[in-house]
């Protein structure tokens, strides 16, 4: 595994449900207790993050809150290695299938569920960290 590949990051994501209705979503589709492992050895983490109101500037707000359609009822932090990322990719996939939600990828990416999808669809190299790669 290169430095790059065992290096981690973390991106946002931002709920307008409540965290009890995102972490049962997350335990449907494998993230269990905010850790999800696969078969493969990739692996992530999700916890709640508590900082938006203090670390997000306004500008960085009103994109987020017009694309959610409402200011974050729940936000949680993925941290994960970028060799994990696909799968990262395709668990927020799927929970955003089942809610609405907002990917911050921390590089002036915002995300919603199509965008995630058409990443997606362009196989294992489409990662949480690198959406903007894959959408024109």
């Amino acid at each position: 595994m290169t430095f790059r590949e065992n290096y981690m990051n973390s991106v946002i994501l931002h709920f307008d449900i409540s965290k009890e209705e995102v972490l049962h979503i997350a335990s449907s589709v494998g993230i269990l207790n905010g850790e999800c492992n696969s078969k493969d050895g990739d692996r992530f983490l999700l916890w709640i993050y508590k900082d938006y109101e203090s670390e997000y500037e306004e500008d960085e707000k009103e994109v987020v809150e017009s694309m959610l359609g409402c200011k974050p009822v729940s936000s949680f932090q993925l941290l994960c290695r970028y060799a994990s990322g696909h799968l990262a990719l395709q668990k927020v996939m799927e929970i955003f299938s089942a809610s609405n939600g907002v990917l911050d990828d921390d590089n002036d990416g915002y995300w919603r569920l199509k965008d995630i999808e058409l990443a997606y669809g362009f196989g294992v190299e489409a990662t949480i960290y690198n959406i903007s790669d894959f959408i024109s």
